[in-house]
């Protein structure tokens, strides 16, 4: 049973091995999670049809950048003929949001992570979909097994993502170039409910801020309007929630 997308947990507890903990997190995955990964991921194929990547360039992409916005900052600045620092400017920036993810993220399947090596190689498949999931099935894990879960979750995702970006790019020919791009932005949606669902008021203040802060700021500066939304609405919508909670307790 899904609510937007997440299964009702609670039967985790009693996996004995790290294969039953991948076998579940897979299983988890291949469903509402990595289908809207691979329909987003067909408008970032047809993207690079259109721009004249090859499918192996994009398929490299998918798998190195591994972040809608990033990827298609990637491709814009590359074509466009940016130097190599502005590119690596523009998907550093659109992927910003990662950092705080993945420091948050890393305590809870670090018990069954041998190194830091490890640790930085896990990093680079934390999406928002294996953030939300892996977070909100760690009470139900033994500590152990949540590395085991995770990458059976973002193994998932990140076959579905290949197998989008191939799609998107055979169909560019075939299907209207409007419909494949719009694609794009499913994910976004999709992610906007599943924070929604997240525990605590300061993730819905954060995203109502959002909606309503994003546009005017996006026209006062079409560059920086976005980042400079997500970092305001989601500070103010976190402060909010602690002023209230601290009311409440006074």
């Amino acid at each position: 049973m899904f609510r937007f997308g997440l299964p009702i947990f609670g039967q985790a507890a009693a996996l004995k091995n790290d294969r039953a903990a991948f076998r579940l997190g897979f299983i988890e995955a291949v469903g509402l999670p990595a289908l809207m990964l691979m329909v987003s991921m067909i408008g970032f194929g047809s993207l690079c049809h259109e721009i004249g990547f090859s499918l192996w360039k994009a398929l490299a992409t998918t798998a190195s950048v591994w972040a809608l916005p990033g990827q298609i900052a990637y491709v814009e600045t590359l074509t466009a003929g940016s130097p190599a620092f502005a590119i690596l400017l523009a998907v550093a920036l659109a992927n910003a949001r990662f950092l705080p993810m993945v420091a948050i993220f890393m305590p809870y399947i670090r018990p069954g992570v041998r190194n830091r090596f490890a640790e930085f190689w896990l990093a680079h498949f934390v999406t928002a979909n294996s953030w939300i999931f892996v977070i909100r099935r760690s009470p139900d894990l033994d500590p152990t097994r949540r590395r085991a879960y995770f990458l059976g979750f973002a193994g998932a995702c990140l076959i579905m993502g290949f197998v989008g970006t191939a799609l998107g790019y055979v169909l560019a020919g075939v299907v209207s170039k409007t419909v494949t791009q719009a694609l794009v932005f499913l994910n976004p949606i999709y992610f906007l409910l599943l924070f929604l669902d997240v525990p605590g008021r300061s993730a819905f203040l954060s995203v109502l801020l959002g909606a309503i802060g994003g546009p005017l700021l996006m026209r006062l500066s079409p560059d920086w309007g976005l980042l400079g939304a997500g970092l305001l609405c989601g500070t103010v919508g976190f402060m909010v929630d602690r002023g209230l909670k601290g009311a409440r307790r006074g």
